[in-house]
């Protein structure tokens, strides 16, 4: 994949999880208000874009439609903020190690202000963000098959918190565990790139 695809792939990703698990919190902190705003931007699509053929969506249960409405427009500002600020050093900092970080621990801390587990289970999640952190700064190196396995297995133990406590339940953990995967190829790929220009330079 082309180093550009693969940076818009990752601010992507990163934009949807953010907006996901912001949302969730929001939504349940504070419900009506926020589920509120995301009626109002539906309300705006339906008027404004009835060519888009949304009938059969405009049918369903309302705060579930808010709740998507809401995270696909965070989701896009944020990407639009990521794509406006891409020439600056700070966002490719951002863009190396975060989504990685956020992706590994977003779930345990969106369920733990969600519905709070046992203190116990986010032994596991400290765990998980050391070796994320330790692997996306290069200091640590593993075979890419077991780095699938670790964080399937992740991605597994806490999407069964998740179940049945907010809605769109199966897409946290597939969007988390895409955010970290495409996050820690581009860390890679960004790796090598600062190596290769380090060995090419005078």
């Amino acid at each position: 994949m082309r180093p550009q695809y693969l940076r818009w792939l990752n601010e992507l990703l990163f934009s949807l999880n953010i907006a996901l698990l912001v949302i969730s919190v929001g939504s349940v902190r504070l419900k009506y208000p926020l589920l509120t705003i995301g009626s109002r931007v539906l309300d705006s699509v339906y008027t404004h874009l009835p060519s888009l053929g949304l009938s059969a969506w405009r049918d369903g249960e309302p705060n579930r439609q808010s709740f998507a409405a809401l995270v696909l427009v965070f989701a896009a500002v944020l990407l639009l903020v990521f794509r406006i600020t891409s020439r600056f050093a700070l966002t490719d900092s951002i863009l190396r190690l975060v989504p990685g970080i956020f992706g590994v621990i977003g779930l345990p801390v969106t369920l733990e202000l969600v519905q709070p587990p046992p203190p116990l289970l986010f032994i596991e999640a400290f765990v998980a963000a050391v070796c994320a952190l330790l692997y996306l700064s290069g200091k640590w190196r593993l075979p890419w098959v077991i780095e699938i396995l670790l964080m399937t297995l992740h991605f597994v133990f806490w999407s069964s918190g998740v179940r049945n406590i907010v809605w769109f339940w199966p897409v946290y953990p597939a969007v988390g565990f895409c955010s970290v995967l495409v996050g820690t190829l581009y860390a890679k790929q960004q790796r090598l790139s600062t190596a290769a220009s380090l060995v090419v330079a005078p």
